[in-house]
């Protein structure tokens, strides 16, 4: 029944739609300002957030990534994490986040945020690489903009959307028996009508033993342009299959790196997911625009970690926006308001483990107002406002808490090629599910208060035809933030808790330069020191997260058919994740050097990608729990893929 409603409410919407486009004649486009390098290496938007950072399809094909995580690392300051050793499933850090990163860093696709109502991270598997046009990476807090999590900052991936005819196969094979095939056809018909479908089957050993992964995902798209609007319909079936090998000792690590941790044997995940889009966008007259989505998402999991477990999510998600554009004597004001509403549904269930058991419903609500307007022809404002309210409905009990945030910026336009700007904006990220059920010594006396924070930044672009620079400054703090604390001789139940304060200070640099038409040379390096401010930990590092992290990657066409890729990844020295005490060992840093030689002839493409060329041996992910540890969840040595594209037309 609630399916066939959330259909009738996509048509309903879409006839509305319809109908106010047949009575309106004027209409306007409402444009994305843009400042950009070559390439498209820099990007300004219209909400005075100028360290954007884009990555085009062109980039992302020419670096040969399989994994949409694999382009963002060392971006913009981007360190991943991974403890499942299956590289889609790494989480995302901006801005010097540990293991709650996964819930302080947001993914939205076209607009529409990727979340979980639970600590669990989502697969980005489910987004072929060759389907994306672009990546928006934007550092800094969003809470006013983007909502609950747009902490650290946002990654924003913009899908292609079909013109004409284009069909093309792709099958790759390489290291640990990984091979995929991926076939894709779409359409654009001239009375504004289209469509895209794509399947792609993958499986893989993967680096390590008992860390096996099967994984099918279909995608159908069915959409229709029509005057100043477009509005397409999206499903998504993901269906993965994943071993979970554990994390291991140093004794271990010593031993055999790849084996599976004895505790993990027989550890599994199998996923199913559903995920249906309905996109719009209209304009309604000569200044205003209606954008939004409307989304349902079904998530099925079960498997054995420690014990056998199921997990069921359900999210309902509607996000409509009023955009204004209007001319003035210095410049153009554009009004961004919006009314976001989220409807979950968590349930996990561990006979074993009945302390975990939950059945949660939690209702977020929002309204928001932006607005970016000239006060002369060099200076541009930005102001904002969210409020937002959050309802746990948690095995009984209903937990209510609120929050509101603003947002303040600056423009200063100094000519054509230089800009520079300030700004304020606050953040928020209300407790998950499995946060709110696993609280010491019980949900109902120990409730985890809403994260707040305020993010603070300056910086400045200069971008010109064949170089670009940008250089940000920033300090983010934090309070009540939630994180996981481990089970310890004073607290023998793991939990989850309120930091003390929290303070992020860093800078953020990136550079640009194409010599020659044929060579362009990258350049990212951040900083980042991520203290505790107050508490028994005054002062110390949060853990796992680099101070230092650099990328510096080229890419050189030899002629219309050869063009190769080198990238060096650096990421600094970091305490184990879980220890805030900083008691044990900084491990790390360490440098990876990945290559990708390309050969393009008419519609045949072929690439060879090397990952860790020098066979580090480093770890995705590194626990030291108080008293126990530190364990270790080693990354892959070097590894090779081969990828086979031919485009019919």
């Amino acid at each position: 029944m609630k399916k066939i409603l959330f259909y009738f409410i996509i048509a309903a919407t879409y006839l509305i739609l319809i109908k106010v486009n047949a009575n309106n004649k004027k209409f306007i486009e409402i444009p994305e300002v843009k400042v950009h390098a070559i390439r498209g290496q820099r990007h300004i938007n219209n909400h005075g957030i100028l360290n954007t950072q884009v990555i085009q399809h062109r980039q992302l094909k020419q670096s040969g990534a399989r994994h949409l995580t694999d382009a963002l690392a060392g971006k913009s300051g981007i360190q991943l994490h991974n403890t499942s050793s299956n590289p889609g499933e790494a989480t995302v850090s901006i801005r010097g986040f540990g293991e709650n990163a996964y819930a302080n860093s947001l993914i939205l696709v076209d607009g529409f945020p990727l979340v979980n109502p639970d600590i669990g991270s989502v697969n980005l598997d489910f987004i072929p690489v060759e389907d994306i046009d672009r990546l928006e990476i934007i550092p800094g807090s969003g809470g006013v903009l983007y909502g609950d999590q747009a902490v650290g900052g946002v990654v924003n991936i913009i899908m292609h959307k079909p013109t004409k005819f284009r069909s093309f196969a792709s099958a790759n094979y390489g290291s640990y028996t990984q091979r995929q095939i991926y076939g894709s056809v779409e359409d654009a018909y001239k009375n504004g009508w289209f469509y895209h479908a794509n399947i792609s089957k993958q499986a893989s050993h993967n680096y390590r033993q008992q860390n096996r992964v099967n994984t099918t995902n279909g995608f159908a798209q069915l959409g229709k342009r029509v005057h100043h609007g477009i509005y397409y319909l999206e499903s998504y079936i993901i269906n993965q299959r994943l071993q979970l090998p554990g994390a291991l000792t140093r004794l271990q690590v010593g031993q055999d790196r790849r084996q599976v941790a004895p505790t993990s044997i027989g550890d599994f995940s199998n996923d199913t997911t559903n995920l249906t889009i309905f996109h719009f966008k209209q304009g309604l007259n000569s200044h205003w625009e209606l954008r939004g989505q409307m989304a349902q998402r079904y998530g099925n999991t079960d498997g054995f970690l420690v014990d056998g477990f199921t997990q069921r999510r359900r999210v309902f998600v509607f996000l409509p926006r009023l955009i204004g554009h209007f001319h003035t004597s210095a410049g153009e004001l554009i009004s961004t308001s919006g009314f976001d509403t989220t409807n979950d549904r968590y349930r996990y269930f561990s006979p074993p483990l009945p302390t975990f058991n939950a059945n949660v419903q939690r209702r977020m609500h929002s309204i928001y107002t932006h607005m970016a307007f000239p006060i002369n022809a060099k200076l541009e404002a930005n102001l904002g406002i969210r409020w937002a309210r959050n309802q746990n409905d948690l095995n009984g009990m209903t937990l209510i808490s609120g929050v509101f945030v603003s947002e303040q910026g600056l423009v200063y336009k100094y000519n054509k090629h230089w800009h520079f700007y300030a700004r304020r904006a606050g953040n928020y990220r209300f407790p998950k599910a499995d946060e709110l059920n696993n609280v010491f010594p019980s949900p109902t006396i120990s409730q985890l208060r809403t994260q707040t924070g305020v993010s603070y930044e300056t910086g400045v672009v200069w971008a010109k035809p064949t170089y670009s620079a940008n250089v940000s400054f920033y300090q983010l703090d934090l309070k009540d933030e939630i994180a996981f604390a481990p089970p310890a001789p004073e607290q023998p139940i793991p939990t989850n808790r309120n930091l003390d304060p929290t303070r992020r200070r860093g800078i953020i640099t990136s550079f640009m330069y194409a010599p020659i038409p044929a060579l362009t040379l990258h350049a990212d390096y951040a900083f980042v020191s991520a203290l505790y401010r107050r508490g028994p930990f005054k002062g110390n590092r949060i853990p796992f997260v680099a101070q230092n992290v650099w990328r510096i990657a080229g890419d050189y066409y030899f002629n219309p058919h050869w063009s190769l890729f080198l990238a060096a990844l650096f990421t600094g020295s970091r305490y184990a994740s879980e220890d805030d005490a900083n008691v044990g060992p900084l491990f790390g840093g360490f440098t990876i050097y990945n290559l990708s030689l390309n050969y393009h002839y008419k519609q045949l493409n072929v690439a060879f990608h090397v990952n860790n060329i020098t066979g580090k041996e480093y770890y995705d992910y590194i626990l030291f729990p108080s008293g126990f540890g530190p364990f270790f969840y080693p990354a892959p040595e070097r590894n090779f893929l081969l990828t086979v594209t031919y485009e019919f037309a």
